[in-house]
């Protein structure tokens, strides 16, 4: 990682929900970046628009200090991303990346 912030929530935490709203309008390939902390697995749960199924986006630790889970090519076009923190995991969140398709 080069040394940006991130969002960490311990086993056992309640944050929020994050809630992003891109702006923007057609097909993106959407990137969530999962980050690990002395090489803890890092779980977060992420859905685009309001009543979208929620995807577990999980990264196993280990040698990288981060790594992308992809969401698939889908229509932004109005549409929010939702991530939150299952409860009894360790979550790190690195970043969102949005790349046109």
């Amino acid at each position: 990682m080069d040394g940006g912030p991130i969002l960490v929530a311990p086993p056992g935490s309640r944050p929020p929900e994050l809630v992003l709203f891109p702006g923007v309008e057609g097909i993106y390939e959407v990137y969530v970046g999962l980050c690990s902390l002395d090489g803890r697995p890092s779980e977060v749960e992420a859905r685009v628009g309001q009543s979208g199924p929620w995807n577990r986006l999980r990264y196993e630790g280990g040698e990288l200090d981060y790594r992308e889970a992809d969401m698939g090519a889908l229509d932004m076009t109005g549409r929010r991303i939702v991530l939150r923190h299952p409860p009894d995991r360790w979550s790190c969140l690195s970043h969102v990346r949005l790349v046109p398709g």
